[in-house]
């Protein structure tokens, strides 16, 4: 336990350990006295003798200085008026033994020299205790621990992004019910994908899931790019674990995988399974792996409902979103006079309480509130404002704080893509910008990276280095605000180097109406920026997916009824060859369906020949019943085309699959299917109900069903880290009160 950092902690943190840690040595349970209800209590258990008094000072910032001269001038008083039986004295700070004499002496008769307990006197008695330490997590899962123990490895680690973020993170975290079910996942299956809506702290709670396993030995690696990476650093004989972020891109599905990289996803993701010295943490948005699902064949086959964790508002009950809230204050940079507005029940409450309640809101507006050194009350309406529209913590720094050419390498940053490196962005940024051309050099805009780091983005890596969004909130942010400047769409598709770009424009435009109609305003542009970039080098040197560069093409000609890029699209499908194995028959199959409905009748003639390969691929071989609902899903789609015969076969497998399935359900007795997973189970009971008496063991397979769901439920029973999910406003006004004194 040397990793034990009590310095690390909030003030109330403090106390919760001291009522634990004095709870043990003491052998008594200590009351937590909310201010002003008992002046001068901390902690008291009130005996035959008299009262227990344990008064907690966390003064590791202000110094053993300041702690004399408040117990001298502020409790000395408060003592002598309670005249406990016994008064202990815990503190953050360290005391020498003359310090020690002195305070014995300021609080005469009542403070004994025994009984008082600096830093290093806790932190023996902590070592005595470990299961207490372990019941704290804040206590040892420090930034400084993780590091210390990545920096004894003899092993590379890719983790310089993860570790720059890590001791912030840990600084803030708040434990809340969802750390155990993730934790107990991650322990049980090897694999856990954290989903949530943005800010809701997936990639808070995968971080810190990450740091318990450094802790207990494992190498850390942070997978930013391709599974590929987990291949080159894999070890068998070491404890690994792997950490990816957002690992299918944070706008659609595709915008982070290269070609092939959700099959090679899939197997890492399996081969971690089957390893009992790995651990892989990823995390995604709900909906974007769920449309992953629908149009990617490995990931659809991949059993994700077995290592989700879905990460939501019911994580955060009052006590968890109390202490989201506290953390952030009390670490934030505001001055001492905006942290103690927050002391007030109308300002924590009403935070506490918002439906919009978002810890990267909180976060993102503290920081910028510290920033701009905004006063107590301007600080509170910013963050009450923020949370009714998010939008208002960038907007201000956009419009008003950056250079033009942080603005305008923003704005290229949305459509190149998170993660892209410093090359590829230069290269955008020089076609793109409106500034002499004599001022567009790589220098310029190291100035305009080096403004933007650490607020709306974040650089990791030597020459070249790579460029992230400081989180999602600055992309969702710079979305909103290209849609309000159709002057800057043009020139960003009409300047634009990358494909890419193209792709995302196009991506984004799917989801807004409002950038739709703009691009339908520049047509001759975007049909020219597609056929320009359609043979550039794809951004990061990812392998270049011929089909899926054909569908964007075709769908863009079939949104707008552009003439010239079926033209194109035509002229590009001769150089591929249909008869080869198909590497991805989600784009194989899109690109049928868009062919076919083109006005084109050498596309269509692709369409008819393409849907024939991929009927006879996708039946090829039918051993499960997620193949064979993938095949039927599959073929669906080419209705109208050659090859839609098929779907009766599909069909016809869809059914025996499901029969033997109930069959061996009937055979094997009540319970799990080894090979059946639950959603299977669920999807074949929803089949088989379409007939009438589809098998004598439906009971049996409905009874199975429910045995599966109750196992699961089982396993997801939760210990909660507070007691209770009742709003419990006495412990916050404990929580919050010690923001008026933040020394």
């Amino acid at each position: 336990m040397d990793d034990i950092d009590i310095t690390r902690l909030s003030a109330f943190d403090f106390e919760v350990l001291c009522a634990d840690l004095f709870g043990e040595i003491l052998g008594a349970r200590l009351e937590v006295f909310a201010p002003g209800a008992d002046r001068g209590i901390d902690l008291r258990h009130m005996s035959a003798r008299g009262d227990v008094i344990v008064q907690c000072k966390h003064y590791s910032r202000s110094g053993r200085s300041a702690l004399l001269s408040h117990m001298e001038k502020i409790e000395a008083a408060k003592v002598r008026a309670l005249k406990p039986a016994q008064y202990i004295l815990a503190t953050s700070a360290g005391l020498t033994v003359h310090a020690k004499e002195e305070l014995v002496e300021k609080l005469s008769p009542y403070l004994a020299k025994s009984d008082i307990y600096g830093i290093d006197e806790i932190v023996v008695e902590l070592r005595k205790r470990p299961q207490l330490v372990e019941r704290h997590i804040r206590l040892w899962l420090s930034g400084t621990a993780v590091l210390r123990a990545v920096l004894n490895k003899t092993t590379l680690t890719r983790t310089s992004r993860l570790l720059r973020n890590l001791d912030k993170t840990l600084e803030v975290f708040a434990p809340h019910p969802g750390l155990n079910e993730a934790q107990r996942l991650l322990e049980a299956r090897g694999v856990c994908v954290i989903s949530g809506m943005p800010g809701i702290g997936k990639t808070t709670l995968a971080q810190v899931l990450c740091a318990s396993y450094v802790r207990a030995g494992y190498d850390l690696y942070d997978i930013s790019a391709d599974a590929n990476e987990v291949n080159a650093v894999w070890d068998d004989d070491a404890r690994q674990v792997f950490f990816c972020d957002d690992f299918l891109g944070r706008s659609a599905f595709g915008d982070k995988l290269g070609r092939n990289a959700d099959a090679r996803l899939v197997d890492v993701l399996k081969q971690v399974e089957l390893s009992e010295n790995k651990r892989m943490v990823l995390t995604t948005r709900g909906y974007i792996l769920e449309q992953a699902r629908q149009v990617s064949e490995p990931l659809e086959r991949y059993a994700f409902d077995r290592h989700s964790f879905v990460l939501d508002l019911a994580d955060h009950q009052f006590a968890t979103r109390a202490a989201i809230l506290y953390n952030q204050v009390y670490f934030s940079r505001l001055a001492d006079d905006p942290k103690a507005a927050f002391a007030s029940p109308d300002v924590y409450l009403d935070v506490i309480r918002d439906p919009n309640f978002n810890p990267r809101v909180i976060e993102d507006t503290l920081t910028i509130a510290a920033q701009d050194g905004l006063t107590a009350s301007a600080a509170v309406e910013v963050l009450r404002h923020n949370l009714n529209d998010p939008d208002e913590v960038w907007r201000p720094i956009f419009r008003n704080q950056l250079t033009s050419h942080a603005g305008e390498v923003m704005e290229i940053l949305l459509l190149l893509g998170d993660g892209v490196t410093s090359d590829d962005l230069f290269r955008a940024w020089h076609a793109y910008s409106n500034s002499p051309a004599r001022e567009v050099h790589q220098p310029a805009m190291e100035d305009a990276l080096r403004i933007l780091d650490r607020t709306m983005i974040q650089m990791y890596g030597g020459s070249p280095c790579r460029v992230y969004f400081s989180n999602p909130s600055v992309e969702d942010y710079l979305r909103k605000h290209v849609e309000k400047a159709p002057a800057t769409v043009a020139r960003l598709i009409r300047t634009a180097p990358f494909f890419e770009q193209i792709e995302r424009a196009w991506l984004y435009a799917r989801e807004s109406p409002t950038l739709r109609r703009m691009l339908a305003d520049h047509l001759q542009d975007l049909a020219a920026a597609v056929k320009r970039t359609y043979d550039a080098e794809p951004v990061d040197c990812r392998d270049l997916n011929v089909l899926h560069r054909v569908n964007v093409t075709l769908a863009i000609a079939d949104a707008f009824a552009v003439a010239e890029l079926y033209t194109f699209a035509e002229e590009k499908l001769r150089n591929v060859d249909l008869t080869d194995d198909i590497d991805d028959l989600a784009e194989a199959v899109e690109s049928s369906v868009l062919c076919n409905r083109s006005p084109s009748k050498v596309l269509r003639q692709v369409a008819a020949r393409l849907s024939q390969r991929i009927a006879a691929e996708v039946t090829e071989d039918l051993p499960d019943w997620s193949s064979v609902e993938r095949a039927v899903a599959f073929l669906e789609q080419l209705h109208g085309l050659p090859g839609h015969e098929a779907l009766a076969t599909a069909e016809a497998a869809r059914e025996a699959t499901a029969r033997a399935t109930i069959d061996a359900i009937g055979s094997a007795g009540l319970g799990r299917i080894s090979g059946v997973s639950l959603r299977e189970l669920a999807d074949i009971i929803d089949y088989a109900d379409q007939w009438d008496h589809f098998s004598p063991y439906m009971d049996d397979v409905r009874q199975s069903l429910a045995i599966v769901e109750m196992e699961e439920a089982r396993e997801s029973e939760l210990a909660d880290y507070y007691s209770g999910d009742a709003e419990n406003e006495e412990l916050a006004d404990r929580m919050f009160s010690l923001l008026r004194d933040v020394g």
